[in-house]
């Protein structure tokens, strides 16, 4: 079972990331390195690693890391929506960006390399639901 629950990052950087090397020519790259998300705004013990919130699934690493250098408006008091799931006994977190300000930032295909199927499952049908609603939606102000 996975449940939802939606947040404020404060100050969200990238913390763990993929190592695959890409080019950058132009921003938003859409393609790139999948990361783990902390908030940098919640003050830590020295020599203590922040905690990551989880696995961002709609954005590449490169371009997060742009945003955060060229445009820290956008990604402060940032939406975010954290997916949790049981996997082995362990509490897994993934993180899907829904604040509308990133909109053109990110990415429709989720890695599947990085992600579960479960999770991209869960995300597929939820976008399946949230069209049928909208179709519904539009149905009924047309009669």
């Amino acid at each position: 079972m996975i449940t939802t629950k939606k947040i404020i990052v404060k100050l969200p950087r990238v913390g763990s990331m993929t190592l695959v090397g890409f080019l950058a020519k132009s921003f938003p790259m859409r393609q790139g390195n999948c990361f783990s998300m902390m908030d940098s705004s919640i003050d830590y013990p020295p020599k203590t690693i922040p905690p990551m919130l989880g696995r961002v699934v709609n954005i590449r690493a490169e371009d997060f890391q742009y945003l955060i250098k060229n445009c820290p408006d956008l990604v402060e008091n940032l939406e975010v929506e954290v997916l949790t799931i049981i996997m082995d006994q362990a509490e897994c977190f993934w993180i899907l960006i829904t604040d509308e300000r990133l909109r053109e930032w990110l990415v429709d295909d989720i890695c599947s390399v990085c992600v579960p199927s479960v999770i991209k499952d869960y995300l597929e049908n939820r976008e399946k639901r949230e069209d049928f609603k909208s179709l519904e939606k539009t149905d009924h102000e047309g009669n």
